[in-house]
């Protein structure tokens, strides 16, 4: 009788894909994340669902509960394949939710540098690895492993040896602070953004190193083990004025992640353009507890023009060729996607009829599976 794969998910919060080798970033080497793409599926445009701000526990509020199997775990979960829950935490407030629906919760100590670390295996994402890699070696067919680290979010503790390595010939020297405010910051010294994105770099250069032991372990398996990387938000560095989560950021760098899969019927790597939502990679791993057969991802709809997120009643809209957002002061942008990736060319103001089509959109969008108003579609393009 064939076994069922057991399903690892590797959750990193804070993980945006646009600083990721397989996304096209090419000023940080992450061999990790390359040689888990070269394993499997690569999705290039997966958006979170909604913008949670400073509040991930909302992500898997929405994500595994309302939309998995562990909505019913309680009565006994709907597929008999899945022999245990379990999952391992470095975030407390996530780990005490965890509580109620998962069979086994591991706690990792959140460690409170106030510096950066001497070496990697100081860090707090190698004190999560050592926990996670650990009760990766025990994981059984049929099993759910959800591993979550708040990873990328504040304290950067990487040594500063890492950032030492990003600076480039003429830059000031790197900063040595661990955390920042976050907010908004509409003007910010260009010194100091660069300093921001030194130590978030040197973080994803610490994250892919222990990528490695973990693609090691899951090589060294000997049963089938599906497996899902990616993150329920963005960290943006002062894009558009924002330095971390806020539930005001809708941009791109608040808003893209990453989503790669390991799936045991998959034989070579693939790379999906199509744009989806985060949370599909739950119909994923509902797929592999199913048995099915298939391989050619029906988890993928033909979006086009039908809306991939929005939050209506603020006016957020994302589609596969637009993206507009109303902001709290009542103004308005619009972006050509995919030409304008950096969200830098706002084209309202050139739009100016278009505006009027976008208001009510809560009102005519209730129903779930809405499509756009025709006359707003048709006028976009």
């Amino acid at each position: 009788m064939e076994q069922t794969a057991a399903v690892v998910v590797l959750s990193i919060d804070g993980l945006g894909a646009r600083y990721l080798g397989p996304y096209g970033n090419t000023s940080l080497n992450t061999p990790g994340f390359n040689r888990l793409a070269s394993q499997g599926v690569l999705f290039e445009n997966v958006w979170a669902s909604t913008n949670h701000g400073d509040n991930p526990r909302s992500w898997y509020w929405d994500l595994l509960l309302h939309h998995s199997p562990l909505q019913n775990v309680l009565q006994g979960p709907p597929f008999p394949e899945v022999q245990h829950w379990t999952a391992v935490l470095d975030e407390e407030v996530i780990a005490d939710w965890c509580e109620n629906y998962f069979e086994e919760v591991i706690r990792v100590p959140r460690l409170e540098p106030s510096a950066p670390a001497g070496s990697l295996e100081e860090t707090q994402l190698a004190t999560f690895f050592a926990v996670a890699l650990e009760r990766l070696q025990q994981v059984e067919p049929g099993d759910f492993l959800l591993l979550h680290s708040r990873g990328l979010t504040f304290p950067w503790d990487a040594p500063l040896a890492y950032r030492e390595a990003l600076r480039g010939e003429g830059d000031p020297p790197p900063p040595t602070e661990v955390s920042y405010g976050l907010g908004y910051y509409p003007e910010v010294d260009p010194d100091v953004l660069l300093g921001w994105q030194q130590a978030y770099g040197a973080q994803v250069m610490v994250l892919d190193e222990l990528l490695e032991h973990f693609a090691d372990q899951l090589q060294e398996l000997d049963h089938p083990v599906a497996w899902v990387l990616t993150s329920p938000r963005g960290f943006p560095l002062g894009e558009h004025g924002f330095l971390g989560p806020s539930a005001d950021c809708w941009y791109d760098e608040a808003m893209h992640v990453p989503l790669l899969l390991g799936d045991p019927r998959i034989k070579e790597p693939a790379r999906v353009p199509t744009l989806i939502e985060a949370k599909c990679w739950m119909d994923f791993v509902q797929e592999i507890w199913m048995k099915r057969t298939e391989t050619n991802y029906p988890i993928l709809p033909n979006r086009e023009e039908e809306v991939l997120f929005g939050d209506f009643s603020t006016g957020v809209v994302r589609t596969h060729s637009w993206k507009f957002i109303r902001n709290p002061d009542g103004q308005c942008e619009l972006y050509v996607k995919p030409d304008d990736r950096w969200e830098k060319n706002n084209v309202a103001d050139r739009c100016r009829d278009l505006i009027p089509l976008f208001d009510d959109l809560d009102d005519k969008m209730k129903v779930p599976g809405s499509k756009l108003p025709p006359e707003l579609s048709r006028a976009v393009q």
